[in-house]
C-alpha cells in the first residue's frame, strides 16, 4: 500500500499536528481544559483504528 494512504501513519500525523497545535496556543485555564481533550481525542484514534482491525480480522 502507498505510504501516503496508510491510515496508521495518517492518524500518527494526525496526532502530532494536533500536538504541535495545542502548544502554540495560549496558556490560560479554558484552553488548558480544551487542550487535554483534544490530546486524547487525536490520539484514540489510533487505538480506534487497531481495535477495528484486530475485530475485523478475528470475526
Amino acid at each position: 500500500m502507498d505510504k501516503k494512504y496508510d491510515i496508521y501513519d495518517r492518524a500518527f500525523e494526525f496526532a502530532v499536528r494536533v500536538a504541535k497545535l495545542i502548544e502554540r496556543l495560549p496558556k490560560n485555564q479554558s484552553t488548558k481544559e480544551y487542550s487535554r481533550q483534544l490530546i486524547r481525542a487525536s490520539g484514540s484514534i489510533g487505538a480506534n483504528i487497531e481495535r477495528f482491525y484486530k475485530q475485523a480480522w478475528y470475526s
